[in-house]
């Protein structure tokens, strides 16, 4: 799946909405950037979960979810339910 966008005059970029799909994500959420081989780039998306939602357990997970995506191992999450029930 190709898509291919502009960068406004603001450095800003939308994203499709196939590729928010994809990832997961939506308005508000974060996107992290990281440069891959060859002028490419790797996309990670993260969904924002309010904060009367998050348990020291969530936060556990959470943490360890970051590190594997650190370590380079991608994870989809498709619904918080995914995560509280873990």
């Amino acid at each position: 799946m190709l898509k291919r966008t502009k960068i406004g005059s603001k450095s800003q970029i939308v994203v499709p909405k196939e590729i928010q799909e994809h990832l997961g994500i939506g308005a508000g959420d974060q996107i992290d950037w990281t440069p891959g081989p060859e002028a490419t780039v790797i996309l990670r998306g993260f969904r924002s979960i309010p904060a009367d939602l998050v348990t020291p357990e969530l936060e556990a997970r959470l943490a360890t979810r970051e590190r594997a995506m650190e370590e380079g191992h991608g994870i989809h999450i498709k619904n918080l339910s995914e995560l509280r029930h873990k």
